[in-house]
C-alpha cells in the first residue's frame, strides 16, 4: 500500500505551526518544525512575516527554520549543478564558464544576496584583458605563466590570507575578488579562470594543504597562487613531500587534477571554516555537497583513494621574477 503524499496546507494550518513554535513542549516544536521544513517554499511566507515581528522565541525559531531551507536548497543546486554542467563536461578542462556558475554556486551559501557568476565574469574578464595586454610581447610558455603571476599578484594584489581559516570569505570567489586575499583552493581557482580566459593551458595541482597551478606551453610551470604566483621547481616540491613522508605519492601528487577537486577542495576549506564554528548544520551540508561530486566523477563504489591532504608547511618555492 502506498503512503498517502502530505496534501498542500491552508494557509491557517501553516500560521497555526509556525504560531507553536513557541510552545513549551520540545515534542510539539520539532515536530512543527519538521512539518514547515517538509512544507518547504510554501511555508516560508509565513516563517519570513514571523522572523520580523513575532514574539522573540518564535522569532529566533522560525529563522531557524528558515536557514535550515536556505541550506536545504543551497544543497540541492550544488547537488544539480554537479548531475548536470560539470557532469555534461567533455574529458579535459572545463570551461570557464561552467567553473564561474559552479564557484557562484558555492559561494550562495547563506548568502541570498550573493552576486552571480556574471557578475564575477566581468571582474574575471577585465584581470583576463590586463594579462593577455601584458602577454603580448612574451611568446614561451615560462614568460607567459610569468606574466599571469605578476598580473595577479603584484599589479592586482591578489595573495594568499594566512588567517582566512576562520572566515568563509576567503573562501567565496566574489569577496576573494573583493578583498583579493584568498584560501589556497579559491586563490588557485582564481589564476585557472583568469588564465582560461587569457587564452592560457592552466591546471590544478594538489598538494598538501596547498593548491598550485600548472600553465602549460613549450614548458610547463609551476606557480603558487597562495604565495604570489611565485615559481614552484618539482624539486621544492619533492622536498616538501619528503619532509611529510609522501614522496612515494609523489607521481600522484604533482599531476594535475580535475576541475572538479578545485571545488571539493573549497568545499572541504568552507568545512575547516564551520567546523571551528561548531556549525553542525552547515558542515553536513558541505559535506553533502562534497558527496555529490564523488558519486558523478569517481563512483558510489569506486575503490579509487583520495588524494592525500596532509598537514605541514607548503613547499620551498624560488622567485621565478627577474
Amino acid at each position: 500500500m502506498q503512503p498517502q503524499k502530505d496534501p498542500v496546507p491552508k494557509p491557517a494550518k501553516i500560521e497555526a505551526a509556525v504560531s507553536l513554535l513557541a510552545d513549551p513542549d520540545r515534542r510539539i516544536v520539532e515536530a512543527c518544525r519538521s512539518r514547515l521544513i517538509a512544507w518547504g517554499t510554501l511555508a516560508r511566507p509565513a516563517l519570513e512575516r514571523a522572523a520580523r515581528g513575532a514574539p522573540a522565541r518564535v522569532r529566533v525559531r522560525a529563522r531557524a527554520v528558515i536557514r535550515t531551507l536556505d541550506v536545504r536548497d543551497w544543497v540541492g543546486g550544488v547537488q544539480g549543478l554537479v548531475q548536470g554542467d560539470l557532469a555534461q563536461q567533455p574529458e579535459g578542462p572545463c570551461d570557464h564558464h561552467v567553473l564561474e556558475r559552479a564557484a557562484a554556486t558555492i559561494a550562495a551559501l547563506l548568502r541570498p544576496d550573493a552576486p552571480d557568476a556574471g557578475g564575477c565574469a566581468r571582474v574575471l574578464q577585465r584581470l583576463a584583458e590586463d594579462v593577455m595586454e601584458q602577454m603580448r610581447e612574451r611568446s614561451s610558455g615560462g614568460g607567459k605563466a610569468r606574466v599571469l603571476a605578476l598580473t595577479l599578484a603584484a599589479d592586482h594584489g591578489f595573495t594568499g590570507e594566512s588567517g582566512a581559516a576562520f572566515d568563509p570569505d576567503h573562501v567565496f570567489l566574489d569577496t576573494v575578488l573583493e578583498r583579493r586575499r584568498g584560501m589556497a583552493s579559491c586563490m588557485a581557482l582564481l589564476y585557472v579562470l583568469v588564465g582560461r580566459r587569457a587564452g592560457l593551458d592552466v591546471r590544478g595541482v594538489e598538494l598538501p594543504d596547498r593548491y598550485l597551478v600548472r600553465v602549460h606551453g613549450a614548458r610547463a610551470v609551476l606557480l603558487d597562487p597562495f604565495r604570489d604566483g611565485v615559481v614552484v621547481t618539482k624539486a621544492d616540491c619533492m622536498r616538501h613531500l619528503r619532509h611529510l613522508g609522501l614522496a612515494a605519492h609523489a607521481r600522484e601528487l604533482l599531476d594535475d587534477v580535475e576541475d572538479w577537486r578545485l571545488l571539493d577542495a573549497m568545499l572541504h576549506d568552507l568545512q575547516r571554516v564551520y567546523g571551528y564554528r561548531e556549525d553542525a548544520e552547515i558542515c553536513l551540508a558541505l559535506q553533502e555537497g562534497r558527496k555529490a561530486f564523488r558519486e558523478v566523477f569517481v563512483g558510489e563504489s569506486a575503490t579509487r583513494a583520495p588524494r592525500v591532504r596532509g598537514g605541514g608547511r607548503s613547499p620551498t618555492s624560488r622567485e621565478g621574477r627577474r
